[in-house]
């Protein structure tokens, strides 16, 4: 077994991949941009809890980009945000062209 540190105490976990998938326009990425933005300032969470250990302070954080455009939708989001744009990374998934 292996200890777990935790960005967000047993909420989101360091360093692990983190999948938010379900219905579209639920928020669902609205949440994940309001978390990142918040991670890459080294903000408290949206609880108030400060994450500690290796996760204090600001982080980097990689979105893998599958559904919104990442240039006109996505990026702005992010922006909007107010996140640290220097600690944000993107993948973005290649389109079915069925």
């Amino acid at each position: 077994m292996e200890r777990i540190e935790w960005v967000w105490e047993n909420i989101l976990p360091l360093g692990m991949l983190i999948d938010c998938s379900g219905d579209g326009g639920v928020g669902k990425s609205s949440v994940l941009i309001d978390i990142a933005a918040r991670l890459t300032r080294g903000h408290v969470m949206p609880d108030g809890s400060k994450p500690t250990g290796l996760a204090a302070g600001p982080q980097n954080t990689l979105f893998i980009c599958c559904e919104d455009a990442l240039e006109s939708i996505f990026k702005p989001r992010v922006i909007a945000a107010n996140a640290d744009e220097s600690r944000v990374f993107y993948a973005e998934l290649a389109k079915d062209s069925e």
